[in-house]
């Protein structure tokens, strides 16, 4: 099939897609009234829930032409951080149900029903997910700049980052391990927020190296050795979904740009599916080690339950603001999304003039009200489906739509077989990592992580690529 062709039977699978989700989402809409406000509803609703996945995954795979898809993975994220508690529920899947059954059926059912109108509506943002290059003037600047001096700037920035951000972890884990947990937030939080940015661009700077470098180089293999230890320790000392999303990102690596040259093989599937089960095996281990508990090995089911159940925690954030939003707290109406593009583009370490302060308090506004409300003795997070209720009620699911429609463009799937738009494929599994914990936080990390992983660090490297050529004109 000709390339022309090919286009336009894309774009006809485009709009295909969109009817689906359409036909879908108006399906569903005459089917919420039929699910009874009791457990069994529940069940029934959670079901419907799970089937709906499996489609949409099918089809936005098929969309794709790849069933890894950098978008596919994300919604796989979205759909258990969002429901894996509830899923294990209607499946009768023996767990500590707390916090699903914690509260009124009624509620819950509400939850799952508008947590589905959300996933229809990721779903549907999926359309913008297609492999196209998209033209974007950061992009196809760096594109357009000498690879071996950005590598040197990148090795620059690395090195830098390194000095800090490598000890930096292992006094956490050294303190996770001797003292527990929570002595180790407390001594993070001793330190100042410009450690965070460090660790930031170190895993940037590490990412951004793999891609640019060939496979083959030393440097490469050691840099995935890195990141992948960087990654066990982040589990071990409680940030085990950052470490998940590190393994993750280092498996599609290896997947999509040690193997440029030709297609996905079924080993390299099966790599995934390795990565996937030493991430459950890794999940587990990590929750006894951050509470020191004594170290069990578990079956492959008890690991893969006690990792959906993990994830799941995120729905029940959702489930307190539907019980407090609008009864007892009024709609947001949007002024966290405003707060959260504004803050998240102009970060506090950049508005000399604190012009953002009051918009900061917009942003922080969700998170605190919960804990303000119920008094858990434990941090309740947040999640992006429990937002965007919280700022429009049942028509949340529109700004899910548009928040997802902007993920997807941004992790649409580059060309990893060519050689000219290296920087789209950085951006592209720099933002996946960065956005793999998207569905447990809020809209803020969106244009956050965007502004600093992409924006800040590309301009960085444009910035010291520039002085290395300078340096060398000067010399000659």
């Amino acid at each position: 099939m000709s390339e022309g062709c090919e286009k336009v039977k894309i774009q006809i699978d485009k709009i295909y897609y969109l009817f689906f989700w359409l036909v879908v989402s108006f399906g569903y809409f005459f089917m919420m009234p039929t699910f009874t406000e009791d457990l069994e509803g529940v069940v029934s609703a959670s079901l419907v829930q799970l089937l709906l996945f499996i489609i949409g995954y099918v089809y936005v795979s098929y969309l794709n032409r790849s069933f890894i898809s950098l978008y596919s993975i994300f919604m796989i994220v979205f759909y258990l951080f969002q429901n894996g508690q509830v899923l294990l529920y209607s499946l009768g899947v023996e767990y500590d149900y707390f916090y699903v059954l914690r509260y009124d059926e009624t509620i819950v059912l509400q939850s799952v029903i508008f947590s589905t109108q959300c996933l229809i509506a990721a779903f549907m943002a999926g359309v913008f997910s297609t492999k196209k290059e998209v033209s974007k003037p950061l992009y196809s600047y760096m594109d357009q700049l000498e690879r071996e001096k950005l590598i040197t700037a990148g090795k620059l920035f690395w090195g830098a980052f390194a000095i800090f951000a490598l000890p930096f972890m292992m006094m956490k884990f050294v303190i996770t391990s001797t003292s527990g947990y929570f002595a180790m937030i407390r001594f993070v939080g001793s330190l100042p927020t410009i450690t965070v940015l460090f660790e930031k661009m170190f895993i940037a700077s590490s990412v951004f190296l793999v891609v640019y470098l060939k496979s083959e180089e030393t440097w490469s293999k050691f840099l995935k050795v890195v990141i992948l230890g960087w990654s066990i320790m982040a589990a071990l000392t409680g940030d085990r979904t950052v470490g998940l999303a590190g393994i993750v990102t280092l498996a599609l690596i290896q997947t999509l740009i040690g193997n440029r040259k030709k297609k996905i093989k079924f080993s390299q599937y099966a790599l995934l599916v390795g990565a996937a089960v030493v991430v459950m095996y890794l999940m587990s281990f990590a929750f006894q080690f951050r509470m020191q508990q004594d170290s069990k090995v578990s079956g492959l089911q008890t690991a893969v339950v006690e990792m959906i159940g993990t994830l799941g925690f995120s729905f029940f954030p959702l489930v307190l603001t539907i019980r407090i939003v609008p009864t007892s707290i009024n709609f947001f109406r949007g002024k966290s999304y405003i707060a959260a593009i504004i803050t998240g583009l102009i970060p506090s370490n950049f508005d000399f003039l604190h012009l953002t302060k009051t918009l900061s308090e917009w942003n922080a506004y969700p998170t605190e009200l919960l804990d303000t409300i119920y008094h858990y003795g434990f941090g309740l997070d947040y999640s992006l489906i429990a937002e965007a209720y919280i700022n429009f009620g049942s028509y949340g699911w529109i700004a899910i739509f548009f928040l997802c429609s902007l993920i997807a463009y941004f992790v649409r799937d580059v060309d990893f077989k060519r050689k000219d738009n290296l920087f789209s494929q950085y951006a592209s599994l720099i933002l996946l990592y960065s956005w793999f914990t998207l569905p447990r936080r809020k809209s803020y990390f969106i244009f956050n992580n965007f502004f600093w992983y992409v924006l800040f660090f590309g301009l960085a490297l444009i910035l010291v690529s520039r002085s290395i050529k300078q340096r060398k004109e000067f010399k000659k």
